[in-house]
């Protein structure tokens, strides 16, 4: 889906499940879809893209119990091998960096809940444990020149900036689900 706005042309892709898992076969999907934004700038004359971002969101599911979960996430994430007094509930982390004075390159990691409910929950619902039916790391990487557009003032993205973004954010999200999935071994 792409939706259009005044100030913003947005595509929305959301793989289901049994999507295909090999990173060169979404590249390639997303390298094709992307190019229909810059084909409807196109025809928009007297408008051009101002900046380009990519957003990946990543589930990766673990079998471990939420205490092992959590301690292995602040010990390779926080190089924290110390518990807090009571355990941790949850951890999350957020990077950014600066790739050649012109991308932004965001990446956080968290861990998550998929909790199961055979009925409507209470007007304020409570989230037991025992709900818990899924566990995991999220990662959420964002990879965007607007760091370029910001500092540049006739700054203007492109084609080749947007394929630049694609590939870095595919392979950036396909090293932290290795890395996760290593963690989490």
């Amino acid at each position: 889906m792409i939706a259009v706005s005044q100030s913003s042309m947005q595509m929305n892709v959301v793989f289901p499940d049994e999507s295909p898992s090999d990173p060169e076969t979404v590249t390639a999907y997303i390298a094709q879809r992307y190019r229909e934004i810059f084909d409807a700038f196109a025809i928009i004359k007297g408008v051009n893209a101002l900046f380009f971002g990519v957003t990946t969101q990543v589930h990766v599911p673990t079998h471990l119990p939420d205490q092992e979960l959590l301690k292995r996430l602040a010990r390779h994430l926080l190089k924290s091998p110390e518990e807090t007094r009571g355990g941790y509930f949850d951890v999350q982390v957020k990077q950014t960096k600066i790739i050649d004075k012109k991308l932004f390159h965001n990446i956080t990691l968290a861990n998550y809940r998929v909790y199961k409910f055979d009925a409507l929950p209470d007007a304020v619902p409570r989230f037991p444990m025992s709900k818990v039916v899924e566990r995991g790391v999220e990662i959420i990487g964002d990879v965007n020149d607007r760091h370029a557009y910001n500092r540049q003032q006739a700054y203007r993205t492109s084609i080749v900036t947007a394929g630049d973004i694609v590939g870095l954010a595919m392979s950036s999200t396909g090293e932290a689900i290795a890395q996760v999935k290593a963690m989490a071994e």
